[in-house]
């Protein structure tokens, strides 16, 4: 599969996951090549830019991907204050700037981290 179709395939999966017209070899074909980096880090940005997080903002695209449920969480939870969002592995404090893994016991308490566990950077807001 060439990139472009990946790029195809990947727009096909976003916008309709389970009916999408595609083969079933071609779609083995592309979740074998999420397990390529190039390809995973071009998807996981691909889904960011259309979540509407600035790229770049955040330590790396694994860090910024999963802030995405955390994202959605907050939406939410404007219309339903009872929700929990059990998909949300990372939370960010905006106003704190602090990184945490949340607490889901219907709260907004979290776990402060120190280091990205996607890729070892200190995250921490006191070092420099």
């Amino acid at each position: 599969m060439t990139f472009k179709r990946f790029k195809e395939v990947s727009s096909a999966v976003l916008q309709n996951p389970i009916f999408n017209d595609l083969s079933e070899e071609e779609l083995s074909e592309y979740h074998a090549l999420l397990k390529e980096p190039r390809y995973h880090h071009w998807e996981l940005k691909n889904r960011i830019k259309q979540s509407g997080i600035n790229p770049g903002k955040h330590c790396c695209v694994e860090m910024e991907y999963h802030l995405l449920e955390s994202t959605r969480a907050k939406e939410v939870l404007k219309e339903d204050p009872e929700y929990i969002n059990y998909d949300a592995v990372i939370t960010w404090d905006k106003s704190r700037r602090l990184y945490g893994i949340p607490i889901h016991d219907g709260g907004s308490s979290y776990i402060r981290i120190k280091y990205c566990p996607w890729c070892g950077k200190n995250i921490d807001n006191d070092i420099v």
